[in-house]
């Protein structure tokens, strides 16, 4: 049993060494970058009258690893329904800071309003990927694409949360503008 916690425990910290140092290992990578960022994954809703917007706070671990808590809102034109979307976020960067791979880790969706259906809360999962394009040191660009619900686990939200908002479908493109404004050395 001790065993067991000691190789958990070492496993652990050298998790921990690497995500600080980034996966080359070099000496001085250890520091964390805070920003915030606009985004909206729905950008085909427009012609159907739906609007999705959010913000989102993100921690840059290293040069490879980027956690952010999205929240998202969404809104059809004519009803008095809208979706909130809140879950944390872990995107990698194997390629130059650049292309992005992505998951929701815990993603949750309620619905608010008077039209408000009997099921109001959801849990999904979401798989994106996108590029990410610099403007200077510290603002960005990200153009992506999500998967929703890639497993087949949730496919009874999925059906519920079309009829409620016409282009929640599997496939979304989205954009994210922002920018990191915080550096802690560590």
């Amino acid at each position: 049993m001790k065993l067991k916690a000691v190789i958990w425990l070492t496993a652990f910290l050298a998790a921990g060494i690497l995500l600080l140092h980034g996966s080359d290992g070099e000496a001085g990578n250890g520091k964390l970058s805070f920003g915030i960022a606009a985004a909206s994954h729905d950008l085909d809703g427009f012609w159907v009258n739906q609007y999705q917007a959010g913000i989102l706070p993100m921690i840059r671990i290293n040069q490879d690893l980027v956690c952010s808590v999205a929240i998202m809102g969404t809104k059809v034109a004519d009803r008095d329904l809208w979706l909130l979307d809140a879950g944390a976020r872990i995107s990698w960067y194997p390629v130059e800071q650049r292309f992005w791979i992505g998951m929701s880790v815990l993603q949750n969706l309620t619905l608010h309003g008077e039209d408000i259906p009997e099921e109001t809360h959801f849990f999904m999962q979401e798989l994106s990927m996108g590029y990410t394009f610099m403007l200077g040191d510290h603002f960005f660009i990200d153009t992506y694409a999500v998967m929703r619900d890639p497993f087949d686990r949730h496919e009874d939200a999925m059906v519920s949360l079309v009829d409620w908002f016409p282009s929640f479908t599997r496939f979304e493109l989205g954009i994210k503008i922002g920018g990191y404004f915080l550096n802690v050395l560590l």
